[in-house]
Parts: structure tokens; C-alpha cells; sequence
């Protein structure tokens, strides 16, 4: 009887631990990302999003559940996915911070640019638990760059329309971070509605649009735009909309603005 007891307190113990507690058992993070470009970069970690937005279905895998737009997602469906984790844009926090008493933990990150996305790479690597991916990936990108980026001083003017008639992507913004790698200078400042005459006026050299919103052969009949040198080069090109996810696809964007602007 005293050697059967013994035997059941050592497996007590073992099952404890030495110090007499259990030991935690770390919980497998399900996350789902309202950034697009964060659930890129899950992908590329081998950790892809468990959910993602409406926004964000434009680069995730078309088998990732969608549960709503922006900050106008279901509490419910999340528990149904059981995501633990949501990384969310820092502006989203105070919007989604009722989340957390349904057990979400909260991860933010800001609008990707060229000068922040190593810094976010990191941040989601450390969350996934695989920094070393996280640098892998940090150093690809800054290798591509470094070959893509354009160094003949002069860069081509450059409208690029977003989604409507007239409201461009500025040079204050992460599109405007990849024209001027890829050796382009957007014709606006900041990413707003514009008018025709201000677009005649400043001649563009080349004109992108977002793939989907229109067409070449629209923007070139514009009244006025046979002046352009854009549409006298016949340099006006449709965008992969993906591309222009901001931080989502960087290098390959470079990569397309390059080729077109040469």
C-alpha cells in the first residue's frame, strides 16, 4: 500500500512540475487581420491570418473567412473562428477596444511606409513568435528596393488616379513612398480630389490607374488631355489593384511603376 502511494505522488508531481504548479500551456493564437498588408505578411511568416476583412481580401488567400468591413466586424463570428488576436490600425483601437472583453488581445500597427516597414515587419514577427522570418523578409525587401530604386536624379511626373474621376494619390502617402522609388514624383502633395484644369497644368508624364476603374482610353478622350505628354506618349497604364494595398506588395509595385515609367 506505502509503495502504491509513493508511485501516485511521484506522478503528481510530474504532472505539477518540481516547484508543485502546473505549468502554463501557452495558447495557440488564432488571428485575424483587419490590415491587409499585415495578412501578407502572416503568408509569408507561414502563419496566414485565421480571418481577415473585407479590405483585406484583396491580398489574403481567397480561402480565408471574411468577417465584415473595417471596424464593423461580428464578435460573434470571431468567437465562432475563435480568434484570440486581432491586429487592427492604431486609429481602429479605441472603435474595436470592446473586443478585449470577449478575451481578444489587441495588436496595432500603423499605415505601412517606406520608412516604418521594417519596424512593422518586426512587430508581427515577434507576435508569430518567428523573428527570423521577420528579418528575412526585412532583408529581401531592402535588397529589391536597393536594385529597383531609380538614381538618375530626375523623376518623371506622374498622376495616379484612385478608384474616381480626378482624386489622386499624393506624394504624402505610402503609394507616394513607391512612385518615388521606382523614380516618380506624383503631380499632388496629398491624396485628395483635384481638378482637370490642375492636371492639365502640371502635364504628367505618365498616368496609372486602378485596374477596374476605368480605362485608358476614358482618361485619354478627357477634355484638355491631348496636351498631356501622358497621352500624347500614350503612357497611361492600369494598376493590379493588389499593388496598390499599401505595404502589402512594395517591391513588386516598384517593380511594375519602373518598367511602365521607363
Amino acid at each position: 500500500m506505502g509503495r502504491l502511494f509513493l508511485i501516485m505522488a511521484a506522478a503528481l508531481l510530474l504532472s505539477c512540475g518540481c516547484s508543485g504548479e502546473k505549468t502554463a500551456v501557452p495558447r495557440e493564437r488564432r488571428i485575424c487581420s483587419l490590415s491587409a498588408a499585415a495578412a501578407v505578411i502572416l503568408e509569408k511568416l507561414g502563419t496566414p491570418p485565421a480571418a481577415v476583412d473585407q479590405y483585406g481580401a484583396v491580398a489574403a488567400s481567397p480561402r480565408t473567412p471574411v468577417i465584415g468591413k473595417g471596424s464593423a466586424i461580428s464578435p460573434e463570428r470571431l468567437l465562432e473562428l475563435k480568434i484570440n488576436t486581432l491586429i487592427i490600425w492604431s486609429y481602429q483601437k479605441n472603435t474595436l477596444e470592446h473586443l478585449t472583453r470577449y478575451g481578444m488581445e489587441l495588436v496595432t500597427v500603423e499605415p505601412f511606409r517606406a520608412d516604418n516597414y521594417s519596424e512593422q515587419v518586426m512587430k508581427i514577427g515577434a507576435l508569430t513568435g518567428n523573428v527570423a522570418g521577420a528579418q528575412k523578409i526585412i532583408a529581401e525587401y531592402e535588397k529589391t528596393m536597393k536594385a529597383l530604386q531609380n538614381s538618375s536624379g530626375r523623376k518623371k511626373r506622374v498622376y495616379l488616379e484612385l478608384y474616381t474621376r480626378n482624386r489622386g494619390a499624393g506624394n504624402d502617402s505610402g503609394i507616394g513612398d513607391l512612385l518615388r522609388a521606382a523614380g516618380g514624383e506624383s503631380i499632388l502633395e496629398k491624396s485628395a480630389l483635384t481638378g482637370t484644369e490642375y492636371i492639365i497644368s502640371r502635364n504628367p508624364e505618365v498616368i496609372f490607374f486602378v485596374e477596374g476603374f476605368g480605362s485608358a482610353d476614358e482618361i485619354m478622350s478627357r477634355s484638355g488631355f491631348s496636351a498631356v505628354d501622358a497621352v500624347k506618349h500614350k503612357a497611361v497604364f492600369a494598376v493590379p489593384r493588389r499593388l496598390l494595398v499599401e505595404g502589402a506588395f512594395p517591391a513588386e509595385a516598384v517593380a511594375f511603376f519602373k518598367k511602365r515609367m521607363n
